[in-house]
This record gives structure tokens, sequence and C-alpha cells, in this order.
């Protein structure tokens, strides 16, 4: 089974300890767009982005969206199902045998609502400025958006251009 390009940058994300439990949703955008030379992306690509993790979860896996106070900003991690959030508020998977995306606590409580609608939009409002302006990492620092260095760079075609070039490879044979 192939994994989607957003489940592979949030695990390694994790994995290789660039950040501590997640992802932003405007660095998973950005990471995208880079795939696709560098598109400009839109609010309408984050949107598509969240729906695909809805409809199509990942086996076993919940997509977590949660506040980190690290980086000042919400996060999404892929964590295994069933999720260990206490009264998870979030979108079922197809099967509906658990929640495809979940939002913590810590987020409802931070934006007031326990409305997985709401929270979307909350989480899409939050990100659209990075995304329309280009900005899309956040630093730990300084708590703000800027472009993608060239780490990063290296990360995202690691992570997700190497898996297409191995899969167009393995096609060819």
């Amino acid at each position: 089974m192939v994994t989607p390009d957003w489940f592979n940058l949030t695990r390694a994300w994790v994995k290789r300890r660039l950040g501590s439990r997640g992802i932003t949703l405007p660095f998973l955008v950005g990471a995208l767009a880079f795939k696709k030379d560098n598109a400009k992306p839109t609010l309408t690509d984050a949107r598509a982005l969240l729906n695909d993790m809805i409809a199509h979860p990942v086996e076993n896996y919940i997509t977590v969206i949660t506040w980190c106070g690290d980086i000042g900003a919400p996060i999404l991690a892929a964590e295994e199902a069933p999720s260990q959030l206490v009264k998870p508020v979030g979108f079922r998977s197809p099967s509906g045998d658990w929640l495809s995306v979940a939002f913590g606590n810590d987020l409802q409580r931070r934006w007031e609502s326990a409305d997985e609608t709401q929270l979307i939009e909350s989480l899409l409002s939050d990100a659209e400025a990075p995304i329309l302006n280009g900005t899309y990492s956040r630093d730990w620092k300084s708590k703000s958006y800027r472009a993608f260095d060239p780490s990063e760079e290296r990360f995202i075609s690691e992570t997700i251009l190497a898996s297409t070039l191995d899969t167009l490879g393995d096609a060819k044979s």
C-alpha cells in the first residue's frame, strides 16, 4: 500500500526529530506545492488536503491536531488509532470505526469550540496568511513563519520526492 505524502512527511518530521510531536498545516501544504515544482498553493489546496486526511486515512492511524506551545501554532501528528485523547472531537473515518482526524483538548479550549467543522475553519484561518505568503515554515524562536530553508527543502525532497522517483523506477522495471 502506498501511503500519502502528507502522512510520510508527518511521520518523518517527528522521526528525524525536526519537531517533537508534529508538523504545521502550512508546512504540509508548502511541501506538497514544492513537490509540484513550487506551484503557488491556495487555501483551497489546504482544505483539499484536510479533506483527504478525513476521507482517506492511513489504516490504523489518526491525524491528531493539537496546539504546540513550543512554536505557538497548531500541529498535525499521525498517531496510531484509536486516539488516546480524552473525549476526542473530530471526523469519523469512512468505515466509521474510528476518527480519522481529531482535535486535541488544548486546541478546543484555545479556539473555544468542540465543533469539528468550526475547528477545521479555525485551522484554515490560522494557516491562511503563511500559505498565501509562501512562508510555510514556523520558526520556533521568533514564533513566526518564514520561507523554507535549504535543509527543509532537502527533507521534503528526501521524504516525498525520493519515494516518487522510487515508484517511477519500480513502474519501469
